[in-house]
């Protein structure tokens, strides 16, 4: 005896559905919508650490300082354009564009550069 398939809307339905479940359900931590920025900022002239840089993200408006190491992190970020935008006292601010993808974990090094008096 023969037997024959028929696809119809109704088991087209199930067969995607389960296709779906068994390919998204599997692990849900697999896939990481948000991502992280995160760096250093230095002194162009000779590269040591600036503690107490302010870094912004937008859009968003998100600040952060640096350590004393000029690190500086945003975690828990959509995948989109961001600028970053670092300012310190006696320094040029200086500002950069990123693109960030789902679950990416960016580093974005800065080096301001002094103002000329």
């Amino acid at each position: 005896m023969k037997h024959t398939f028929k696809l119809t809307g109704l088991n087209f339905f199930a067969l995607t559905a389960f296709a779906l479940c068994v390919t998204g359900c599997a692990n849900s931590n697999d896939v990481d919508f948000f991502g992280a920025v995160h760096g250093t900022v230095t002194d162009y002239a000779d590269g040591k650490p600036l503690e107490n840089a302010a870094v912004v993200i937008s859009p968003g408006g998100l600040t952060r300082t640096t350590d004393v190491e000029g690190y500086y992190s945003f975690s828990n970020l959509e995948s989109r354009q961001y600028t970053i935008t670092v300012q310190r006292g006696g320094y040029k601010p200086d500002r950069k564009q990123v693109t960030l993808l789902p679950g990416e974990d960016l580093q974005v090094d800065i080096q301001l550069s002094t103002i000329q008096k």
